[in-house]
């Protein structure tokens, strides 16, 4: 009975064994050790993911407090910068009571109506200004959270870790600017438009007209938003809209795709009739004044133009609730309410402005369409490469990367219309390089059209999930459209940022999921992550810092290739029996790795380190901290002095100078602005302060009244020298890689941010009366 029981237990042990005697030897069951192997695999993975999902809920709130600290540190030390004084002082004067109507140089109306609740329930100061968007920039860090069911945990925990740490998202949630608050509503009416696709719930229509209708009220560049996403569900659908066409098909019985593309459309349809006035010039009518008319505001109809804009935009109303009906009957017309029911009462300022109202509907996008040909900041077409390049080289590496993937798991018609694209805009550099004179411009321009076809139909072409063809699209799209547009300033980089961003976050969770569980050990997998680090690490030893011929050369050049011999050889012998696609990935994780500190180093050196010091480009032009200074200077001048808020001052409005002081001196009661260029002002007896132009400071000396000091200057206004990245051909571009000297200028600007420009800056001078500063 016992020697059975023996037996018994033997052979449920030699079951579960990887190893026994077998006559006499120790035999490995090979299959069994592969099964363990892989089930302490799983084991492991499965520790991981349980970790993970376990404390999920705790790791984004670690991220968006992280992010919190960084967009609310020290938010209100930054000098304001002239467009944050604009938005401060209308928003102060709305806080206040005063009149305001929509002006659509400073955009929509939300931005000025959050800022003033925000005065409202803080007070008004520099941090109030800028609170409201650093809260909506730490709230998108939560926004991914929100797609895991769509995209998978990981991919959605490492886009919240980018958007917690990208320079350009910190440095512009510290902005008190609309750019942040138009992502936000963007990234929301993503997510509703792809919820709506998976659960087909209506609320989320309903979601979706409401985002849509507050994106046209805070910023112009939701048409771009609103654009991206209807054509690339045009693209998903275009089958459905033929037979449409043809009388085959009802538009009640689109698809879920259908209907999102009919929503968007036929919600933007009645603000999109400006559009109509790029053929005002054939036409000899006057849809969109030009900024040099000095008669009409800019982006305004005139004569019979007012009257085609009237009828083209009820037209449009129409057409929208006609569609609508067929559509969706009733349904749509409260969809309809949801979208124009914030508009209106936004633009309106409640009830209060309703010229708002026209406004908004005319010139929020006919304004834009007449300042596109003046091109205000007049950057290069590979403007936001470069921005890019020195900011987001994360998203912009790895969102490459991820193309370069896609084609690889696609067929071959993928590659072919990537390769089409690449050639045709070689081919249009080439011309523009050989400068063909003779050749038509309208055959360049009709290459162009071509290139970005090509371009933007390549995600359709891949095999992927609709969602991954649409992050991918609204990637290129973003590039091209934002590229295309005449006014390229820094901040709208973060809506190039943005898709980059969920490309990369997707692109590093297939990356790094496999590696987790790989059965290679961890030393051989530091070796291996270790080869990018490694390889810049000689780059920067042999190309980036002198050697001095002879001896010294000889010696770096040979132990340079014993190490990178040794080491090449162990990375061989390591990877030899691994897939190749295996040995990509752990490479790209060595790079990621590699670039991550420089990454949060730009976020430092951008918003904090050169905060208003625009040694940075994404700064662009900045209110030198020096205003800062003497705002506070002021303030104590008016305490001592017993004038308080009826100090008089004198300011010279000279090149704008009279922003940022309406927002720095709202409070003051006798603050004159006029311009002095002519010399001949007459300034008031009773001035304490005067503040000139140095453009205008020789003629004030002249008639400098009466017991005042003779001023010392300031800089009132810098920005970063653009010379320096400015008219730049493809040669030009290129040449920057192949020369040891302008390599050197690249990595001393990306490391220690030295720039062989001075910064641009335009001056003021302050005078004092020595009645409140004593005789010297």
């Amino acid at each position: 009975m016992k020697i059975s029981n023996l037996t018994k237990k033997h052979q449920l042990h030699s079951n579960f064994s990887i190893a026994s005697w077998v006559d006499g030897k120790w035999t490995v069951n090979q299959k069994k050790h592969n099964l363990t192997n892989n089930l302490r695999s799983s084991i492991k993975k499965y520790d991981f993911i349980n970790f993970f999902y376990r404390y999920e809920i705790w790791i984004y709130l670690g991220l968006f407090i992280l992010g919190s600290f960084l967009r609310l540190f020290e938010l209100g030390h930054r000098a304001i910068h002239h467009d944050e004084s604009l938005h401060g002082y209308f928003s102060y004067r709305l806080y206040n009571g005063e009149p305001y109507s929509h002006n659509p140089l400073m955009h929509g109306m939300f931005l000025f109506h959050l800022l003033a609740g925000s005065f409202f329930m803080f007070g008004d100061n520099d941090f109030t200004l800028r609170l409201p968007i650093a809260l909506i920039g730490s709230l998108l860090i939560l926004l991914p959270y929100f797609f895991r069911n769509i995209i998978g945990g990981y991919s959605s925990f490492v886009i919240s870790l980018l958007i917690t740490f990208s320079p350009s998202l910190v440095y512009f949630s510290r902005f008190a600017r609309n750019d942040i608050l138009i992502i936000f509503t963007t990234v929301l009416l993503v997510l509703c438009v792809w919820s709506y696709i998976r659960l087909g719930n209506n609320k989320w229509l309903y979601f979706s007209a409401i985002l849509v209708g507050i994106g046209f009220t805070i910023k112009e560049n939701q048409y771009i938003v609103v654009t991206i996403l209807a054509i690339f569900f045009f693209m998903l659908c275009w089958n459905e809209i033929r037979d449409w066409i043809f009388g085959r098909k009802s538009l009640s019985n689109f698809s879920r795709e259908g209907e999102i593309f009919l929503l968007l459309s036929l919600l933007t349809l009645p603000l999109s009739a400006p559009i109509i006035s790029i053929f005002q010039e054939p036409l000899g009518i006057t849809l969109a004044a030009s900024s040099g008319n000095v008669n009409l505001p800019t982006g305004s109809p005139d004569g019979v133009g007012f009257y085609i804009a009237i009828f083209l935009s009820l037209g449009f109303l129409f057409l929208s609730l006609f569609l609508g009906w067929i559509w969706k009957k009733f349904l749509y017309f409260k969809i309809f309410l949801f979208c124009f029911i914030p508009f209106v009462v936004i633009f309106s300022n409640f009830g209060t402005q309703p010229q708002g109202i026209s406004t908004g509907i005319w010139q929020s996008l006919g304004y834009w369409l007449a300042q596109h040909e003046v091109s205000r900041g007049s950057q290069p077409w590979y403007y936001y490469i470069f921005l890019s390049s020195i900011y987001e080289f994360i998203p912009l590496f790895f969102s490459v990367c991820f193309i370069i993937y896609s084609l690889f798991k696609s067929t071959i018609k993928s590659t072919i219309i990537f390769l089409t694209g690449i050639v045709i805009f070689f081919l249009i550099f080439l011309l523009l390089l050989l400068q063909f004179n003779e050749f038509p411009s309208f055959l360049v321009k009709m290459l162009e059209i071509i290139g970005y076809v090509f371009l933007l139909a390549l995600p359709f072409t891949t095999k992927m999930s609709k969602f991954l063809k649409f992050i991918f699209f609204w990637f290129i799209a973003s590039f091209i459209f934002y590229t295309l547009a005449g006014e390229k300033m820094p901040w709208l980089q973060v809506h190039l940022t943005i898709p980059a961003i969920f490309l990369t976050g997707i692109l590093i969770s297939k990356i790094f999921s496999p590696l987790i569980t790989h059965k290679l050990s961890i030393l051989k997998k530091i070796y291996i992550i270790i080869f990018p680090i490694f390889i810049f690490s000689l780059f920067w030893v042999l190309i980036l810092n002198d050697i001095d011929d002879g001896l010294s050369l000889f010696f770096y050049l040979w132990i340079f290739l014993i190490v990178l011999g040794f080491y090449i050889l162990g990375f061989f012998y390591i990877v030899r029996r691994i897939y190749w696609i295996i040995t990509i990935k752990y490479v790209l994780s060595g790079i990621m790795i590699l670039l991550l500190p420089f990454y949060f180093r730009g976020t430092i050196l951008s918003s904090f380190i050169h905060g208003d010091i625009p040694k940075e480009p994404i700064i662009y032009t900045q209110t030198a901290p020096h205003i800062h200074q003497l705002v506070e200077e002021i303030d104590q001048i008016s305490i001592k002095s017993n004038l308080g808020y009826n100090l008089p001052i004198e300011i010279d409005t000279r090149d704008g100078f009279s922003w940022p002081w309406h927002w720095y001196l709202r409070k003051y009661k006798s603050v004159n602005y006029q311009d002095h260029t002519d010399g001949n002002v007459t300034i008031q007896n009773d001035r304490k302060i005067i503040i000139i132009n140095t453009r205008n400071r020789v003629d004030f000396l002249d008639n400098l009244p009466n017991n005042f000091d003779y001023g010392r200057e300031i800089v009132h206004r810098w920005w970063f020298p653009e010379e320096i990245y400015r008219n730049k051909d493809i040669l030009d571009l290129g040449g920057l890689f192949l020369s040891r000297d302008t390599l050197n200028k690249l990595f001393d600007y990306y490391i220690h941010r030295k720039i062989d420009k001075d910064l641009g800056t335009i001056n003021s001078f302050v005078f004092f009366s020595k009645d409140i500063v004593g005789e010297d």
